[in-house]
């Protein structure tokens, strides 16, 4: 069994060194994410997937609760606003694109 601590920021699988588990194809991260919004951006090669797992928040207008999944395809604009401290799982695929476009 191995054994490490999220670093990143959360991202804990990717094509990064310190990762979990390295990826070529997908990215992975577990955050707590602090009320208030977020820089929006889009992403021009990732597919963007968040998985609300506790708290509200707003995305491109529309309201959503623990247990959403939102999923963005590149080009989508994410400009979440987060309503309360929320706790987030986020998926990109494909891993290592250094593709954020910020607004």
């Amino acid at each position: 069994m191995k054994h490490k601590r999220i670093q990143h920021h959360g991202w804990f699988v990717g094509n990064f060194k310190g990762a979990a588990v390295e990826s070529e194809n997908v990215e992975v991260c577990y955050k707590v994410e602090p009320a208030g919004p977020i820089k929006p951006h889009y992403h021009t090669k990732c597919t963007e997937t968040i998985l609300l797992v506790e708290g509200r928040l707003k995305l491109q207008g529309q309201f959503f609760e623990a247990g959403s999944i939102m999923i963005l395809e590149p080009g989508e604009v994410n400009d979440t606003d987060y309503l309360e401290n929320c706790q987030v799982i986020c998926v990109k695929i494909p891993a290592g694109g250094n593709d954020k476009v910020f607004i």
